[in-house]
């Protein structure tokens, strides 16, 4: 009898925490992303080059924080394609 009532205990504590986990994650901040495609490859150092790439361009801010890139080379294509994501 006590390990029935000390598993269901168990079982509402685990719901309960849960559940707070997943109110605390929707409340976190929402990223938006910006892409564009450049010229040339990523090469070993792609967020850099990525970084470089939007500071070249006029509408991005000069604030960015490099660890919000991401650099995709584009198949079948001379191409690399940069993410940024911000803030909403």
């Amino acid at each position: 009898m006590k390990c029935g009532a000390s598993f269901m205990v168990y079982c509402v504590l685990a719901y309960l925490v849960l559940s707070h986990v997943k109110e605390v994650e929707s409340k976190g901040k929402r990223l938006c992303e910006f892409k564009k495609s450049f010229r040339g490859k990523c090469g070993k150092n792609g967020i850099f080059t990525c970084l470089n790439d939007f500071i070249n361009l006029s509408i991005m801010p000069k604030n960015m924080r490099v660890g919000n890139f991401r650099c995709f080379d584009v198949p079948l294509s001379p191409d690399h394609m940069c993410k940024y994501f911000h803030e909403c």
